[in-house]
């Protein structure tokens, strides 16, 4: 069925999230915003939280991958993965941690 979800050619919001941590430019961005401090991220999360009034969904995420093990990340993510050392989580989250 490759990245469609049922019959009517929808992805699922895992499979968008994944396909997004993929692509190349945006996986830069990340990492030059995470290695700027937790500051910036913070601002970075705040300020898209009250343009979209989504706070409470930032938080509930932030919450969930707060909670992910370095052995939960090490089974999650490729390998060959360039992340932080201490990377968020992956792309479709931590719905079962």
């Amino acid at each position: 069925m490759s990245g469609e979800a049922g019959s009517h050619g929808f992805r699922t919001l895992g499979e968008a999230a994944a396909e997004m941590v993929a692509d190349v430019r945006f996986r830069a961005l990340v990492r030059r915003l995470h290695g700027k401090g937790p500051r910036v991220l913070a601002e970075f999360l705040a300020a898209l939280a009250a343009e979209r009034s989504i706070m409470t969904a930032i938080e509930q995420k932030l919450e969930r991958y707060e909670r992910l093990t370095p052995e939960m990340i090490a089974a999650l993510l490729p390998a060959d993965d360039e992340r932080p050392q201490r990377c968020a989580g992956p792309a479709g989250g931590p719905e079962a941690a």
